[in-house]
């Protein structure tokens, strides 16, 4: 799914994956691949802090 990257709850998005109860806690690296799987946005790696 592609989502606009002026998307006021980017954060939000962010941190439900970063803290799920699932994934909990797996580093910047994982956490952008479950994003990644199901979502983008133009600057994703910057927001997401690996660039």
């Amino acid at each position: 799914m592609v989502i606009p990257s002026k998307l006021t709850h980017l954060e939000g998005l962010l941190n439900l994956f970063h803290d799920s109860a699932a994934g909990g806690y797996s580093g910047v690296p994982r956490t952008y691949r479950c994003i990644a799987a199901n979502y983008y946005w133009k600057g994703m790696k910057k927001t997401a802090g690996l660039c």
